[in-house]
């Protein structure tokens, strides 16, 4: 779960989130799966001296899975009308901006709520020469 990873995983979800039909499921389907592998992204690289509850993560998964399924579904809702008809192009167009929008947003939120544990207590500062924590930030 290093950054390094992020490119070839999200490779595929990205994929998946513009190709495939725009269906409640299937926008259901991406936007979970894509924010699942951000909030494991966002713990494996959160800062190990902060102390994180089982309650904090399900608060950041649960806040970014929802925000990211309501956004995609809400701009696929409400243009609808405007949607019903396309194809090709268009409709690959259509999904990659409803897709950044509703990715953008739960990102935010994933990464949010994700470091509000270090927002809130700070982490340890160390002494770079002993390797003593020499107090919060």
């Amino acid at each position: 779960m290093r950054l390094s990873s992020f490119v070839p995983i999200n490779m595929p979800i990205a994929f998946g989130m513009i190709v495939t039909a725009p269906t409640p499921f299937n926008t259901i389907l991406w936007q979970w799966i894509n924010q699942t592998y951000n909030a494991t992204l966002n713990y494996g690289n959160r800062n190990a001296s902060s102390n994180y509850t089982e309650k904090d993560i399900a608060k950041s998964y649960g806040a970014a899975c929802v925000s990211s399924i309501a956004v995609a579904l809400g701009i696929r809702k409400a243009l609808e009308g405007k949607t019903k008809h396309m194809k090709g192009s268009k409709l690959v167009i259509f999904n990659s901006i409803s897709a950044f929008f509703a990715c953008s947003t739960a990102g935010f939120l994933n990464a949010y709520f994700m470091r509000q544990t270090e927002m809130q207590t700070g982490i340890d500062v160390v002494d770079p020469e002993t390797g003593e924590i020499i107090g919060k930030s």
